[in-house]
């Protein structure tokens, strides 16, 4: 069959039943090629161009903090340092999710990407304690024994911030855009913000350092606070990567699209319950499906398998499963979900509280 498939007249106007080998689907899968290969390559050019840009701010970081002697800049060389580290986790992470072999994982190994992230966000604030821990000695040698640190601020120095803040704003702008797609892209987006962070916070403390008589210490007092900044978003990321690695549920809008879309899919098929859950960076899909009783087992596995490729080709979808009943149950079919439904029932008990007069 070449052309789209038509109503057929006897079955009252409805779509007839796709064949049990899911041929209707295989013609979105072109498209969907294309369009999986052009993301691809927008991301490729993100981890490249994040990749060169570390690089170049490093040399220029390194050269910066040896002309200043600023604590500030010194935290935003360590950043661009445990940047091309942890970048290359992150690349090491995507290397082995794409080179999974079929037999050891036979899922994929797509919570690789969230445990990438993970580690790049226990490195990012390794770095940034040490950071802390310096700037304290400074601040401790300043006030309790009178050691002022050594600061040299010039030209240089501002043209090398203020050339890494520009560049980083711009990587940060483009990978935001593509974050949505790949958590590793959201991983790099954060490290680029960060680093806008602090160059600026850099260029403005060690300014008020160097120009303002007695305010010596604004320079390693902003280093902690930058520091601390960057460790409370990791931190903050490192929840979201953890929620999905161990299977915390889609957003409401997203099984809303899906209810949507499997209502829409046939007459005759009623959605009795729907469960979509993290599985690393994307979701898996399960859908309890009624269908008549007296439908053949063809017709309905092919009602099923056609559901689930409609499924599995929204983009933040893992993997779709479709189970089909004839009836609503009241009990859930799965082992995990019966304990959750007999410990619900359970009614909790009293606990006494003791007041002590």
């Amino acid at each position: 069959m070449s052309g789209p498939l038509e109503a057929d007249p006897e079955l009252g106007g409805k779509e007839p039943t796709p064949p049990a080998n899911g041929r209707r689907s295989e013609s979105l899968k072109p498209a969907q090629k294309d369009h999986q290969e052009d993301s691809d390559k927008k991301l490729q050019w993100g981890f490249r161009l994040s990749w060169a840009g570390n690089w170049i701010l490093l040399a220029a970081k390194l050269y910066a903090f040896v002309a200043s002697r600023s604590k500030s800049v010194l935290a935003s060389l360590a950043d661009s340092a445990v940047d091309l580290v942890s970048q290359l986790v992150i690349s090491m992470a995507e290397l082995f999710m794409k080179r999974a072999k079929s037999e050891k994982y036979p899922v994929g190994r797509a919570r690789l990407e969230a445990l990438g992230v993970i580690g790049c966000a226990c490195i990012m604030s390794i770095a940034s304690i040490e950071v802390i821990q310096f700037s304290g000695t400074d601040l401790y040698n300043g006030f309790a024994k009178g050691e002022l640190p050594e600061l040299d601020v010039g030209v240089v120095m501002y043209a090398i911030l203020g050339a890494g803040v520009g560049l980083k704003i711009l990587l940060f702008l483009y990978c935001r855009t593509y974050k949505n797609r790949s958590d590793s892209m959201g991983a790099l987006a954060e490290d680029h913000l960060n680093d806008v962070v602090s160059n600026a916070g850099a260029i403005i403390t060690a300014t008020i350092a160097s120009k303002v008589p007695g305010a010596w210490f604004v320079d390693p007092l902003g280093a902690i606070v930058i520091s601390l900044w960057i460790i409370s978003r990791w931190i903050g990321l490192t929840y979201v990567q953890v929620k999905k690695i161990v299977g915390g549920s889609a957003p409401d809008e997203f099984k809303g699209k899906v209810k949507s879309l499997a209502d829409e899919h046939h007459d005759a098929l009623e959605v009795d319950s729907l469960k979509a859950y993290h599985f690393g960076s994307r979701f898996n899909v399960e859908v309890e499906v009624i269908l008549p009783a007296d439908m053949t087992v063809a017709e309905s596995h092919d009602i099923a398998v056609d559901l689930q490729h409609k499924i599995e080709a929204m983009e933040d979808v893992e993997r779709a499963f479709v189970h089909v009943d004839y009836k609503s149950r009241d009990v859930p079919e799965h082992k995990v979900e019966r304990q959750m439904h007999k410990q619900k029932k359970k009614p909790r008990a009293l606990v006494r509280r003791r007041t002590f007069l």
